[in-house]
């Protein structure tokens, strides 16, 4: 079994009845691994860091030997951050796994009658294809500060492969998603955060007030060496505040990254822009300073994530006035954030947004 490792920044799939063609991106001392597997039935691109070669091997395997099976019951026996395309040379149908949130969950588009896969907005000059702005999807984003399902990417005729489904494109293109189950067992526990601790050499904790931050950082041993911490934001708030106490508290090294100026907003705006077409909130852009000048070298990041970024931001049978009331930005708020160069992009921003995305939902919330 010949399993080929790949260090990426970014890659395009071209997929129709006639091709299946894979073109990565790759700069050195950047990016992040990407497995290739070919096979008489399959041709398979693994997407991810999280996984150790054996893993990938025992997997492959078994998806020779029970196909259906193998992909149905994934999220039983791989965790982590992920992206699996199968291609099967048999039916020319291509299977796409993303891990069960979807962190991983690339792009895609229809252009020429061929479907094409993207990790990030690096290379979207490649395609040839302007990016406009679908005005449901450039208010919603705006209005939640993340895409919120079910309602469209801010950009015209681009998608999103969603996590925890089998999606399968078909030779024609058509698409069919399957959910998929996971079974939990606390018998056969997949994950341990105490020995997921001991996994690196240096640890850097985000240190915040939040319930998940606080959660990792009661696994650590006080005054723990190779442990450090620290945060950003406006010095007086909460989660610095306490996240400095903490830190303390614990006897660990701690540090602190102010919020960006004008200029590191420009620098730092345009370089997540480069990797995600602007899919970003102003809260990224002083986090990415953060990471650029707060983390030590040799450091691996360990952070709490609520799941605001991918989850549903209200259960199908919430009441959606609720909901839109409890995350929305107003108006002011955008345009007292924009510089000038970008105030024309919220001009047709309504100054009722609730009664403009309440329109144009298509949930089932009432």
């Amino acid at each position: 079994m010949k399993l080929v490792k790949h260090r990426i920044t970014n890659f395009h799939i071209s997929f129709d009845k006639n091709e299946f063609n894979v073109q990565l991106f790759k700069e050195e001392n950047k990016g992040s691994d990407l497995y290739t597997f070919d096979s008489e039935l399959f041709e398979i691109i693994w997407c991810s860091s999280d996984h150790e070669e054996e893993k990938i091997r025992h997997f492959i395997e078994n998806l020779h030997q029970e196909t259906d099976k193998t992909l149905e019951t994934i999220y039983d026996n791989l965790g982590g951050v992920f992206e699996l395309f199968i291609y099967n040379k048999e039916n020319n149908n291509l299977f796409i796994l993303s891990d069960l949130n979807g962190v991983n969950g690339s792009f895609y588009l229809i252009k020429d009658n061929q479907l094409k896969f993207f990790l990030n907005f690096q290379n979207f000059k490649e395609f040839q294809i302007p990016l406009q702005f679908d005005e449901v999807g450039i208010q919603t984003h705006f209005a939640f500060g993340y895409q919120v399902q079910p309602f469209p990417l801010p950009y015209k005729g681009i998608s999103r492969i969603q996590g925890g489904k089998l999606h399968t494109f078909h030779a024609n293109l058509e698409h069919s998603t399957k959910e998929l189950p996971i079974k939990f067992s606390t018998e056969k526990p997949s994950f341990s955060l105490k020995n997921a601790i001991n996994v690196t050499e240096n640890l850097f904790f985000g240190a915040t007030a939040g319930k998940d931050s606080l959660t990792l950082l009661s696994q650590v041993t006080e005054g723990n060496e190779r442990i450090k911490t620290g945060n950003f934001g406006e010095v007086y708030s909460a989660d610095v505040m306490q996240g400095k106490e903490i830190a303390v508290k614990l006897d660990l090294s701690y540090e602190h990254t102010t919020l960006c100026d004008e200029d590191e907003f420009e620098h730092y705006a345009n370089q997540i822009a480069n990797i995600s077409g602007g899919l970003g909130t102003i809260s990224y852009v002083d986090m990415l300073k953060f990471v650029n000048e707060g983390i030590p070298p040799n450091y691996s990041y360990v952070m709490g994530e609520a799941g605001e970024c991918v989850r549903m931001f209200f259960a199908e049978d919430s009441n959606l006035a609720k909901a839109l009331y409890n995350y929305l930005t107003p108006k002011e708020f955008l345009l007292n954030s924009f510089t000038d160069n970008y105030k024309k992009y919220i001009e047709a921003y309504p100054d009722n947004i609730s009664s403009e995305i309440t329109k144009n939902y298509q949930g089932n919330s009432n």
